[in-house]
């Protein structure tokens, strides 16, 4: 079975994260390297916004922490492009 890359969206990022959540799976899924997160800078700052906002500076420097560290991260350049008319 080919390995599954994902985008995970920002509304997605806190239910997977609380421990009693039923959908905590995908967290933990993640952390045994059964798939591989792919995010942009600009998807990663949206997820310390996020967190900050809505958990805690705390829970969010931990998250950092664990997607710095993770093998299982694609990190890509995304340069966007507005066009003003």
């Amino acid at each position: 079975m080919k390995h599954l890359r994902i985008v995970l969206d920002t509304n997605c990022l806190l239910p997977i994260l609380g421990a009693q959540s039923k959908f905590n799976f995908l967290f933990s899924a993640f952390l045994e390297n059964r798939y591989t997160l792919c995010l942009s800078t600009e998807i990663l700052f949206e997820y310390e916004e996020i967190l900050r906002q809505k958990a805690s500076t705390t829970a969010a420097d931990l998250f950092l922490k664990v997607i710095a560290r993770s093998r299982n991260v694609i990190r890509k350049v995304i340069f966007s492009l507005f066009l003003v008319c």
